[in-house]
This record gives structure tokens, C-alpha cells and sequence, in this order.
């Protein structure tokens, strides 16, 4: 019964952060690639200052889930899988760090009015990162719904 809720809290997590980073996909960046250079730097700033302290907490509570659903599992299945998924997790938010957040970083310092010549290979790299941490994501969320199933 422990490690059913555990797993179905894991799927949860998991599902809440592909759904975030499908949602930056499917609106935000489109959104991104429409605006000058004069509307992007304050619109990525407004939205990172709302999505920045939600999603760290989002991945590190998921990472917490999934390793009681990994000592809490009855099957070496489940074990793996939800390792598995674990490792996406993880490379979600190496991605972010390394990538996303390190450019929002770099974005925030410019002059709205005068941004850098590349800017706008900045942005595309910014949405690059996205892309693969949300790959990641949907890995790890079908990884943690397999491991729930293999309880």
C-alpha cells in the first residue's frame, strides 16, 4: 500500500514537471521568438521570476518521492525504473542549471535597449535547453508510470 501512494505521488511529480516544461514549449517559447529584443529581456525576467523558485523545489521534492518509491519498491523492476526516471530528473535539472539558468543569468544584464549582437542566438539556445529538459522530463514520467505498473 506504501509504495502504491509513494508511486503514484512519483507519477504525479513527474507529470507536473512535463506538463511545466511542455507548457514553455508550446506557448512561452513561441511566444519568446515573436518579441524584439526590447520586450524579451523584461517578459523572460517577469516569467523566470515566476518560474524559478516553483521549479527547482518541483524537481528536488519529485527526486525525494522517487528515491522513497525506490527503497519502498517490492520489484527490481520498479527499482530500476524508478532509477531510471530518477537519472531523468536529475539531468532535467542539470540542463536548467547549466544551460537555461545560466542564460537567464546572462539575459537579465542587458540593456533591453541594446542587447548584444547574438541576442537572438542566446534565445534560440535558450529554447534548445528547454527542449532536451523536456525530453528528459517525458522520459523520466514514462520511466516512473512503467515502475508504478511493474509494482
Amino acid at each position: 500500500m506504501l509504495a502504491g501512494t509513494i508511486a503514484v505521488a512519483v507519477v504525479i511529480g513527474a507529470g507536473l514537471l512535463a506538463g511545466a516544461l511542455l507548457a514553455v514549449e508550446k506557448a512561452v517559447i513561441p511566444y519568446f521568438a515573436s518579441l524584439p529584443a526590447g520586450r524579451y529581456v523584461p517578459t523572460l525576467t517577469f516569467l523566470d521570476d515566476r518560474f524559478d523558485p516553483f521549479m527547482p523545489w518541483l524537481a528536488r521534492v519529485k527526486a525525494l518521492v522517487t528515491i522513497a518509491a525506490i527503497v519502498t519498491a517490492h520489484s527490481t523492476a520498479s527499482q530500476v525504473l524508478f532509477g531510471a526516471g530518477l537519472l531523468c530528473t536529475a539531468g532535467v535539472g542539470i540542463v536548467s542549471e547549466s544551460i537555461n539558468v545560466a542564460l537567464n543569468r546572462r539575459i537579465r544584464s542587458w540593456d533591453p535597449g541594446h542587447p548584444p549582437p547574438n541576442w537572438e542566438a542566446v534565445r534560440r539556445r535558450w529554447a534548445w535547453g528547454n527542449r532536451l529538459r523536456l525530453a528528459l522530463a517525458i522520459a523520466g514520467l514514462a520511466l516512473d508510470c512503467a515502475a508504478a505498473t511493474a509494482l
